[in-house]
């Protein structure tokens, strides 16, 4: 397991369970965790040079490959236990397992992801994504077009009516949050996702550097690796 770096604040190294977590709503999961690491950090004059960002992760195709989630992971293992319970050992059993390591280790394909980012004072920075099975949690940044805004504007401006979630049949695809959908003080609607996760060319995605808006800037994975150390 790799070890924590010692920069990160201590107050800061909070483990996944210390967070409100949805399968498949990261951008209130993200919402939500800036919230309480905000104010972690607003009450401490320890803390105060850290700097708090969402990472919305998308391309104009709305198909992201990200590695080591839980949603696969967890699906993997469902399977396991089915199986254990229908005749563990046999060797058959035994080649669907290897199979099921097989898709586990592969990507899965979101139409959009978000993470949080903190930078300490020292300039080093983590990632705090409550999907990914990797370790430590948070994860040292440098190892995913994305827009990244600084975590009061997504405070104030993020909204969600949870309506991208939702079949043509008004049903949810997934059980929502029990929480109220989230609406900050100056959005401009009920649903403002769709401008957080707009990449697009005419958005200036893809020029060298980024573009920088209202809702925060534009990167490449180029330029955001060269953002964070």
């Amino acid at each position: 397991m790799m070890a924590r770096e010692p920069c990160l604040p201590t107050a800061l190294a909070l483990p996944r369970s210390c967070f409100t977590y949805t399968r498949c709503f990261c951008e209130e999961n993200v919402y939500l965790l800036l919230a309480k690491l905000h104010a972690l950090i607003s009450s401490s004059e320890d803390l105060l040079g850290c700097q708090l960002y969402a990472l919305f992760i998308s391309n104009s195709l709305k198909a992201c490959p990200i590695w080591m989630q839980r949603e696969t992971g967890e699906a993997s293992g469902d399977a396991d236990q089915g199986e254990d319970r229908e005749g563990a050992g046999t060797e058959g059993n035994e080649e669907k397992k290897i199979a099921e390591v097989a898709l586990n280790d592969g990507p899965i394909l979101w139409d959009y992801h978000v993470v949080a980012l903190l930078e300490t004072p020292g300039g080093l920075t983590y990632v705090y994504d409550l999907d990914t099975r990797l370790e430590p949690f948070p994860c040292p940044a440098g190892a995913r077009f994305r827009r990244v805004s600084f975590s009061p504007v997504l405070r104030d401006c993020f909204a969600s009516d949870r309506s991208h979630m939702r079949a043509l049949d008004g049903s949810w695809t997934v059980p929502p949050p029990l929480y109220p959908p989230i609406r900050g003080a100056n959005s401009a609607s009920a649903m403002t996702l769709p401008a957080f996760w707009k990449v697009d060319e005419e958005e200036g995605g893809g020029k060298e550097g980024g573009t920088e808006g209202k809702l925060g800037e534009v990167l490449s994975l180029g330029d955001l690796l060269n953002r964070i150390k």
